[in-house]
């Protein structure tokens, strides 16, 4: 708006409009479209919901799936135009990390990660090397974050380069004991 009042103040003559036309447009500098349009990108952007397997209960040193709801891992994408100009503000969701687990994670999240299915394997991944049992809630709590990587076209891009979201995950690690079936002195 202070750009408008600015660019009347500038140019203070009546402008006759004829009748059925549209009035003529302030030209809109490229640098307040991508402030807008940016602004309106980063509100919309969330954390996608995580689902995990096993779900509720994972055993130490057992391999857990994570993966990340598909149709909320798409780019998020933003236009502002006006006064003849546009600029486009893309988020594109990347890396995933976690943070608070007590032992191995593999989140390169390729696409999102999978959901499990039985067979193959995941890059989307978290191992607790412990029990949970003395935890609170006797549950791991641990946060899971997803960095997207922020693109502009028809400016340069004048704000943060990624935008980070996070929320907080708790799951069980149960320890599970084994008997060996072997023989005496194996």
């Amino acid at each position: 708006f202070d750009y408008v009042d600015q660019w009347s103040q500038d140019n203070p003559g009546q402008i006759w409009v004829p009748a059925g036309q549209a009035p003529p447009q302030p030209p809109v500098p490229p640098e307040i479209l991508m402030a807008i349009a940016y602004d309106v990108m980063e509100d919309m952007v969330r954390m996608p919901t995580v689902s995990f397997n096993p779900a509720q209960r994972s055993i130490v040193n057992l391999e857990t799936w994570m993966w990340f709801d598909p149709a909320a891992w798409e780019p998020v994408s933003v236009t502002a135009s006006g006064g003849g100009n546009s600029v486009t503000v893309t988020a594109t969701p990347g890396r995933v990390s976690v943070s608070g687990v007590p032992g191995a994670t593999e989140t390169a999240c390729t696409g999102g990660g999978r959901p499990y299915g039985g067979g193959g394997g995941t890059d989307c991944s978290i191992t607790f090397d412990r029990s949970s049992g003395g935890q609170p809630d006797q549950r791991w709590h641990f946060q899971v974050s997803l960095t997207w990587d922020v693109t502009a076209v028809g400016a340069a891009l004048t704000g943060a380069p990624t935008v980070t979201r996070s929320e907080g995950q708790a799951l069980f690690a149960l320890e599970a004991q084994a008997v060996n079936g072997g023989r005496p002195g194996d």
